[in-house]
């Protein structure tokens, strides 16, 4: 099972053992990567400038990129 959360969940892992990974946020490049496959490639290098400006709103978290993309 794979949990996500901005808290670090210490609960969890003093009761049941889990095992805690951090990632860090998206750069600008892998973020228009994960418009590119969201979206298409087609339409992301048609608007590059768009693409480059909501990937830098969302801050590099995939899950901001995923609800404010257009579709």
């Amino acid at each position: 099972m794979v949990i996500t959360s901005r808290d670090r969940l210490t609960g969890l892992i003093a009761t049941h053992g889990v095992h805690r990974l951090t990632l860090g946020v998206l750069t600008a490049a892998e973020s228009v990567a994960v418009l590119s496959r969201m979206l298409g490639a087609d339409r992301v290098n048609r608007e590059p400038a768009a693409a480059a400006e909501l990937a830098r709103v969302c801050g590099g978290l995939p899950l901001a990129l995923r609800i404010a993309a257009p579709t």
